[in-house]
């Protein structure tokens, strides 16, 4: 009996720690219901990543996530919710992670605008600023690597707070944290985010990440349309869900309550 509800348990714990989150500027994010017209504030950068594109009418990273406007020849992905800030406008997050639980991460390149191959797209530990931010970085997206379709399975991470960055054709480096941007020489405005984060109401392990490779202020907008590199993360195609732990712990739980009934009927 004893051995059993041990295992309950654990499975029980297991499941609530499995989960991913996010994390915007160090606490509790804030998340936004994905408007249902997306035409709404087009061309003006509310939403923020739903702004003006240089890559045709009505294509940005809402559209091509809803498989509506310039993509409505795609896949609808179904995204629920939008990372923002909790006050201010535009409503970007100044920072985000992911904090992720498991020692392994799926990373599948599901669009990517054509003529942005020289871009250069991954992750980084977030914990660190500088130096140590930038050697710590892992490149998933880039020239020769990744086509539309195919997955970056990676294993053994050695940290849990995971940042994302780009490298641009230029050379400049924008990362998901962005005070670690560098800005002023480039003309890239102090804290401009190059990166939208969305969740879906299918699945709490799997977020889209929509990247933007142009300056504030130049080219598509204010910000732009997040859809140069699109990069889908999930981690439960590594390991069981948490409601597969729940689902095991709950079975453990209630077959050591049957046999404790049991052996208590035949006293």
């Amino acid at each position: 009996m004893k051995s059993i509800v041990a295992m309950a348990a654990v499975a029980l714990m297991s499941g609530l720690a499995m989960g991913d989150t996010i994390s915007e500027n160090g606490g509790s994010p804030t998340f936004t219901n994905v408007p249902a017209n997306l035409t709404t504030g087009l061309g003006t950068g509310t939403p923020y990543w739903d702004n003006i594109s240089g890559d045709g009418v009505n294509k940005n990273i809402g559209y091509f996530l809803t498989a509506s406007g310039g993509f409505s020849g795609g896949t609808n992905y179904s995204p629920s919710q939008y990372l923002a800030a909790s006050s201010g406008s535009p409503d970007v997050p100044a920072s985000f992670n992911l904090v992720h639980s498991t020692n392994s991460l799926i990373l599948s390149l599901i669009g990517v605008t054509t003529g942005n191959t020289t871009d250069i797209f991954g992750f980084y530990d977030a914990s660190k600023t500088g130096a140590a931010a930038i050697s710590s970085e892992v490149a998933v997206y880039g020239p020769g690597t990744l086509t539309v379709g195919t997955n970056s399975t990676q294993n053994a991470l050695g940290f849990s707070n995971i940042g994302f960055y780009l490298t641009d054709s230029a050379g400049a480096t924008w990362f998901s944290n962005a005070s670690q941007n560098v800005n002023g020489s480039t003309g890239d405005a102090a804290g401009h985010q190059h990166f939208a984060i969305f969740t879906t109401g299918t699945d709490p392990n799997t977020f889209y990440v929509g990247v933007e490779d142009w300056i504030a202020n130049s080219g598509e907008g204010v910000n732009g349309d997040y859809n140069d590199i699109i990069i889908r993360i999930n981690a439960d195609q590594v390991v069981p869900e948490p409601a597969t732990f729940g689902m095991l712990g709950m079975g453990l739980l209630g077959l050591g309550i049957a046999r404790y009934r049991t052996r208590k009927n035949r006293a």
